[in-house]
Protein backbone atom coordinates (compact mmCIF):
# COMPACT_ATOMS: atom_id res chain seq x y z
CA UNK A 1 0.00 0.00 0.00
CA UNK A 2 1.25 3.46 -0.89
CA UNK A 3 0.22 6.36 1.37
CA UNK A 4 0.46 10.13 1.42
CA UNK A 5 -0.96 12.53 3.98
CA UNK A 6 -1.70 16.14 3.15
CA UNK A 7 -1.47 18.21 6.31
CA UNK A 8 -2.17 21.81 7.07
CA UNK A 9 -1.30 23.40 10.43
CA UNK A 10 -0.59 19.94 11.90
CA UNK A 11 -4.11 18.75 11.08
CA UNK A 12 -4.58 15.98 8.55
CA UNK A 13 -6.77 17.27 5.75
CA UNK A 14 -6.61 14.42 3.21
CA UNK A 15 -5.13 10.95 3.68
CA UNK A 16 -4.50 9.25 0.32
CA UNK A 17 -4.04 5.48 0.10
CA UNK A 18 -3.40 3.40 -3.00
CA UNK A 19 -3.70 -0.38 -2.66
CA UNK A 20 -1.49 -1.98 -5.28
CA UNK A 21 -3.18 -5.39 -5.09
CA UNK A 22 -6.76 -4.18 -5.48
CA UNK A 23 -6.20 -1.03 -7.55
CA UNK A 24 -8.27 0.99 -5.07
CA UNK A 25 -7.37 4.60 -4.35
CA UNK A 26 -8.91 6.16 -1.24
CA UNK A 27 -9.21 9.76 -0.09
CA UNK A 28 -10.08 10.06 3.61
CA UNK A 29 -10.88 13.66 4.48
CA UNK A 30 -10.72 15.18 7.96
CA UNK A 31 -11.58 18.65 9.20
CA UNK A 32 -12.24 21.52 6.85
CA UNK A 33 -10.93 20.58 3.40
CA UNK A 34 -10.03 23.54 1.20
CA UNK A 35 -9.80 23.88 -2.55
CA UNK A 36 -6.00 23.90 -2.18
CA UNK A 37 -6.19 20.59 -0.29
CA UNK A 38 -8.23 19.10 -3.15
CA UNK A 39 -5.73 20.30 -5.74
CA UNK A 40 -2.79 18.87 -3.75
CA UNK A 41 -4.68 15.58 -3.28
CA UNK A 42 -5.25 15.33 -7.04
CA UNK A 43 -1.55 15.94 -7.77
CA UNK A 44 -0.37 13.49 -5.09
CA UNK A 45 -2.81 10.81 -6.27
CA UNK A 46 -1.35 11.01 -9.76
CA UNK A 47 2.17 10.79 -8.30
CA UNK A 48 1.29 7.78 -6.12
CA UNK A 49 -0.40 5.90 -8.94
CA UNK A 50 2.41 6.68 -11.40
CA UNK A 51 0.78 4.94 -14.38
CA UNK A 52 -0.47 1.89 -12.46
CA UNK A 53 -3.95 0.53 -13.13
CA UNK A 54 -6.74 1.98 -10.99
CA UNK A 55 -9.90 -0.01 -10.45
CA UNK A 56 -11.93 2.29 -8.22
CA UNK A 57 -11.92 5.33 -5.97
CA UNK A 58 -13.32 5.77 -2.48
CA UNK A 59 -13.93 9.25 -1.06
CA UNK A 60 -14.64 9.18 2.69
CA UNK A 61 -15.89 12.59 3.80
CA UNK A 62 -17.60 11.58 7.06
CA UNK A 63 -15.16 13.46 9.29
CA UNK A 64 -14.86 16.54 7.12
CA UNK A 65 -16.64 19.59 5.86
CA UNK A 66 -15.98 21.46 2.63
CA UNK A 67 -14.09 24.74 2.79
CA UNK A 68 -15.04 25.41 -0.83
CA UNK A 69 -18.17 25.88 -2.92
CA UNK A 70 -19.41 22.61 -4.47
CA UNK A 71 -18.78 23.96 -7.98
CA UNK A 72 -15.07 24.30 -7.15
CA UNK A 73 -14.91 20.50 -6.94
CA UNK A 74 -15.45 20.17 -10.70
CA UNK A 75 -11.89 20.86 -11.88
CA UNK A 76 -9.93 18.62 -9.46
CA UNK A 77 -12.52 15.83 -9.74
CA UNK A 78 -12.44 15.99 -13.55
CA UNK A 79 -8.64 15.83 -13.52
CA UNK A 80 -8.62 12.75 -11.29
CA UNK A 81 -11.22 10.94 -13.38
CA UNK A 82 -9.50 11.79 -16.65
CA UNK A 83 -5.94 11.05 -15.54
CA UNK A 84 -6.59 7.91 -13.50
CA UNK A 85 -9.33 6.40 -15.70
CA UNK A 86 -11.44 5.24 -12.75
CA UNK A 87 -14.59 3.21 -13.48
CA UNK A 88 -16.28 3.22 -10.05
CA UNK A 89 -16.44 5.85 -7.32
CA UNK A 90 -17.96 5.49 -3.85
CA UNK A 91 -18.72 8.58 -1.79
CA UNK A 92 -18.98 7.80 1.94
CA UNK A 93 -20.65 10.50 3.98
CA UNK A 94 -23.32 11.33 6.49
CA UNK A 95 -26.66 12.47 5.12
CA UNK A 96 -26.92 16.09 4.04
CA UNK A 97 -23.98 16.25 1.63
CA UNK A 98 -26.13 15.94 -1.48
CA UNK A 99 -24.65 19.09 -3.03
CA UNK A 100 -21.22 17.51 -3.25
CA UNK A 101 -22.61 14.14 -4.35
CA UNK A 102 -24.51 15.92 -7.14
CA UNK A 103 -21.26 17.50 -8.38
CA UNK A 104 -19.40 14.16 -8.26
CA UNK A 105 -22.20 12.44 -10.20
CA UNK A 106 -22.35 15.23 -12.80
CA UNK A 107 -18.59 15.31 -13.32
CA UNK A 108 -18.49 11.50 -13.58
CA UNK A 109 -21.05 11.21 -16.40
CA UNK A 110 -18.73 12.10 -19.34
CA UNK A 111 -16.15 9.59 -18.06
CA UNK A 112 -18.68 6.74 -17.69
CA UNK A 113 -17.84 6.38 -14.00
CA UNK A 114 -20.44 4.66 -11.84
CA UNK A 115 -20.99 6.64 -8.63
CA UNK A 116 -22.79 5.53 -5.50
CA UNK A 117 -23.20 7.08 -2.04
CA UNK A 118 -22.75 5.12 1.19
CA UNK A 119 -22.85 5.82 4.91
CA UNK A 120 -20.47 2.94 5.65
CA UNK A 121 -16.96 2.42 4.25
CA UNK A 122 -17.16 -1.39 4.47
CA UNK A 123 -20.21 -1.49 2.18
CA UNK A 124 -18.60 1.06 -0.14
CA UNK A 125 -15.44 -1.00 -0.42
CA UNK A 126 -17.40 -4.19 -1.10
CA UNK A 127 -19.32 -2.46 -3.91
CA UNK A 128 -16.14 -1.00 -5.42
CA UNK A 129 -14.26 -4.29 -5.46
CA UNK A 130 -17.21 -6.61 -6.03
Amino acid sequence: MLKFRITREDIAAVDIRFELGTGLISFVCEGVVTLGDLQRAQAEAERLVNGRSIRAMLIDARRSSPGYAPGQLIEPMSAILEDLMIRRCAFVTARGRDDILDVIETVSLPYAVRVRAFENDVEARAWLLG
